[in-house]
């Protein structure tokens, strides 16, 4: 397959940069001062610190209520629907509407 409809392709084509230039409008990189130094161990002790403490106060997953729910599904009080599920996916993240 070509593409020949692309407008001003032969400019495109024929400029060339070498990588000694920057083109016109691109950021130039320019040294920095000293980076700070890196304290890697602290850094991370401190983080994990509060970590373990968001995790305690707000728990990713319900565990009582999903429990409830398997019971309730292996019960027969919940019937799982799959072609429902996978039609409501596609209704969301792109299927036909």
């Amino acid at each position: 397959m070509q593409i020949t409809n692309i407008p001003n392709i032969a400019a495109i084509q024929n400029a060339s940069v070498r990588s000694s230039e920057t083109p016109v409008g691109m950021p130039v990189a320019t040294p920095t001062a000293a980076q700070p130094e890196i304290r890697a161990g602290e850094d991370f002790a401190t983080l994990q610190v509060a970590h373990d403490a968001l995790r305690q106060a707000a728990p990713d997953f319900d565990v009582t209520r999903i429990a409830e729910i398997k019971a309730a599904m292996q019960s027969g009080a919940i019937r799982f629907d799959a072609d429902k599920l996978s039609s409501l996916i596609m209704s969301i993240h792109g299927g036909k509407r």
